[in-house]
């Protein structure tokens, strides 16, 4: 909770995770981390190999703009209170030294706080964390269908992430630019492009940018 700042409009968190203890206790509850403000409109979470058992709670009713980077394993509650986001960045990953039993759940719960957003940007491994761990992509409405630009970012053509392209270009009705920008690591970039350009589409307006 920020209380000496209440005109504060941007604020940006980067944390880098240090790991001195000589021991994991795995049974200890999340802690809880708590971000409450009502002016701020701009908000960045960055959290590096950070893979602590986290629980996020957010309350910020005029966010427009959130950018955020972290583990999987971390369990995030909005509160229903990103309502008026129109901009999204998310870099969800996956554990290094372990992966636990709620990291479907808390991809939903993040996909599904993003109700209204308009542009969305998508790294590959949240594309990826969409489809694994059983995660229905069916079940995830993204945006409630009124996204308009999406952007992912180092695409390497795995399957689930192809699989999860697919329904964003099936899902989206209102779709009207998909940015595909592939990975350097990738070698046959013409076959990838090839292949995404000829999946189908539900907008007849969306446009595909393969970079």
């Amino acid at each position: 909770m920020i209380h000496g700042c209440p005109e504060l409009e941007e604020l940006y968190i980067h944390h880098i995770y240090t790991d001195d203890r000589e021991f994991e206790f795995e049974d200890i509850p999340p802690t809880p981390y708590y971000l409450y403000h009502d002016n701020i409109k701009k908000l960045t979470i960055r959290y590096i190999d950070d893979e602590s058992y986290r629980n996020l709670k957010i309350y910020t009713p005029n966010l427009v703009y959130l950018d955020y980077s972290d583990s999987i394993t971390c369990e995030f509650e909005s509160e229903n209170c990103l309502n008026v986001l129109l901009e999204a960045r998310l870099n969800l990953v996956f554990g290094w030294r372990w992966r636990l039993s709620n990291e479907h759940i808390n991809c939903s719960k993040i996909m599904d706080s993003i109700c209204n957003v308009r542009i969305l940007y998508l790294s590959s491994s949240t594309v990826e964390s969409m489809c694994g761990w059983g995660v229905c992509i069916s079940r995830i409405n993204i945006g409630g269908n009124v996204v308009k630009v999406l952007e992912i970012q180092g695409y390497k053509g795995r399957l689930g992430e192809l699989n999860q392209v697919k329904f964003f270009l099936w899902g989206m009705e209102n779709l009207e630019e998909m940015k595909v920008n592939i990975s350097d690591e990738i070698e046959n970039k013409l076959q990838l492009t090839n292949a995404l350009l000829a999946l189908p589409k539900r907008s007849s307006k969306c446009n595909i940018h393969v970079l």
